[in-house]
């Protein structure tokens, strides 16, 4: 994190003269934000005077693209680059007043993250606990150009500005997450090569009338693929999954975009699933993106996802 800040530090000196005249006037200025389970990541913003909100430019991967060799110059040109284009379609709605619920509530959503790994964040957040995940709402800041979004967590004294109780945020937030972010159930396999390129849409089984899910593995996630575990905290969805498997289901948190629904009948023992899960996070999900070292099935009883005790190895479960 050292040679981040560092590094942070020089690009704040010298990007200025690497941005085009227009942007002569911009104040850089090296930052630090505070991003899932507790992930700290040195940043730059490029800020131009009377701009409500700036770009946030991360500098771990140009930090790893200058230490295999890539010329400083390089990199700052692209970040300054990067900044032209931000600038000039207008990264966020500059008109919209944060302080004005009627203007915000349009934009929020929800997501889940791990409970124990954001605890000190948690303090100051409205959220909802589930098992060891908590459901938190986010005011999503689409990008223009619909190449991604940045979003803001809602803290406890946002409620207090917006004069809101958390219940009215909770349910504008779902409302508008299943509205703009449908879930979405499909075959591992169909989903992964649509990720690769080939042709064709794997079929939603949820939008189904009569699905007869067939695979090994299924993926549930929400449209955009992007926060997707959240789909779990959705009413009715995670009741509505394990009615498609007559022998029920596992739920695995592949990461905070997805989960992998892992019918009973494959014979596969939780045992297996939380190990597959643990070694999956450790050497595949990026911190920031782990979600949980847990596997979850619904309970029907309770009428809620519940942890499966043999899944777990507490000693080595990602959130201890």
């Amino acid at each position: 994190m050292l040679a981040e800040k560092r590094f942070a530090d020089e690009v704040a000196e010298k990007i200025a003269a690497y941005l085009p005249p227009e942007y002569a006037g911009a104040e850089c200025r090296p930052t630090e934000t505070v991003k899932n389970n507790g992930v700290r990541m040195a940043a730059v913003t490029i800020r131009m005077p009377g701009q409500k909100a700036a770009p946030v430019f991360y500098v771990r991967p140009y930090l790893e693209e200058a230490r295999a060799g890539r010329p400083m110059e390089g990199i700052l040109s692209e970040i300054a680059e990067e900044y032209r284009k931000a600038a000039s379609r207008g990264l966020l709605p500059e008109g919209m007043d944060y302080a004005d619920y009627g203007e915000v509530k349009g934009c929020l959503s929800v997501s889940l993250v791990n409970t124990a790994a954001n605890r000190e964040q948690l303090k100051g957040m409205p959220h909802r606990e589930m098992e060891d995940l908590s459901l938190i709402c986010r005011i999503e800041l689409p990008d223009p150009d619909g190449g991604g979004k940045g979003a803001i967590r809602v803290q406890g004294w946002m409620l207090e500005q917006w004069g809101v109780t958390e219940e009215e945020l909770f349910s504008q937030a779902m409302e508008n997450a299943r509205a703009k972010e449908p879930p979405v159930l499909s075959d591992l396999f169909a989903a992964m090569d649509e990720l690769a390129g080939f042709p064709g849409t794997p079929e939603n089984l949820l939008a189904q009338e009569n699905p007869e899910p067939g695979g090994p593995m299924f993926l549930l996630t929400n449209q955009s693929r992007v926060g997707g575990a959240s789909v779990l905290a959705y009413p009715g969805v995670p009741e509505q999954v394990e009615r498609l498997f007559p022998e029920g289901c596992y739920i695995l948190p592949s990461s905070v975009h997805e989960v992998l629904v892992v019918p009973k009948a494959s014979g596969i023992s939780p045992k297996e699933l939380g190990a597959m899960v643990r070694e999956v996070n450790r050497q595949a999900v990026a911190k920031e993106e782990r979600l949980s070292d847990r596997v979850y099935a619904y309970d029907r009883e309770k009428g809620r996802l519940a942890q499966v005790p043999e899944s777990m190895e507490k000693r080595r479960d990602y959130e201890r």
